[in-house]
């Protein structure tokens, strides 16, 4: 039986491994390497109050003389040290998988309650 399945995964940062990737690597790579949007990144960055290069730091990095990185500031009173990101990848199952959702018996003949309201209900309206 194959198909496709959607999966969940979470991608743990904290706030300083997250300062030493946006300063490290651009944020549209990262951005495909954790295969989520430049945009969650940003607002990761935002969310932690992890300062950013600055648009065109990437330019001058290459031509060598990229500008020092900004520190790392204090953490804000209370504010949270890790932030948590969810992707969604829609994964192709093989024919050896089994699908988590047991299939129903042919041979049952009962109606589940909702299904059965929910046909008197329309059988009324008409």
């Amino acid at each position: 039986m194959g198909g496709t399945a959607r999966v969940h995964t979470v991608i743990v940062m904290s706030r300083d491994a997250l300062y030493e990737a946006v300063w490290s690597t651009p944020i549209n790579v990262l951005a495909r390497e954790y295969g989520i949007s430049s945009g969650r990144i940003v607002a990761a960055c935002r969310e932690l109050a992890v300062p950013r290069p600055d648009q065109g730091h990437w330019a001058l990095a290459k031509l060598g003389s990229a500008p020092e990185r900004t520190p790392l500031p204090e953490p804000r009173k209370y504010a949270p040290q890790e932030v948590r990101v969810f992707r969604n990848d829609l994964v192709r199952l093989t024919t050896n998988e089994t699908h988590p959702i047991a299939a129903p018996d042919p041979g049952d003949t009962t109606v589940p309650r909702l299904i059965a309201a929910t046909q008197r209900a329309l059988r009324r309206a008409k």
